[in-house]
């Protein structure tokens, strides 16, 4: 059996293309956080809250499935 192109093709994201930052917001301003400086990301109501190791706090609206992907 032929195997449906978009199948045949794999995933439109490459593996390689992963996350480098992400969006935070802190003071009503959205910034660019990378991700090597996160050190938590825990689930507060219908954000995420992120810690920095240097013990920053900031708040997504992205998924915690998103932000894993």
């Amino acid at each position: 059996p032929e195997v449906p192109a978009h199948i045949a093709q794999g995933p439109s994201t490459p593996p390689s293309a992963k996350k480098t930052v992400i969006p935070v917001t802190k003071g009503g301003e959205t910034v660019l956080l990378p991700i090597e400086k996160i050190a938590l990301i825990a689930k507060e109501g219908d954000y995420g809250l992120i810690k920095t190791f240097d013990g920053a706090a900031f708040l997504t609206t992205e998924s915690l499935e998103n932000l894993f992907q």
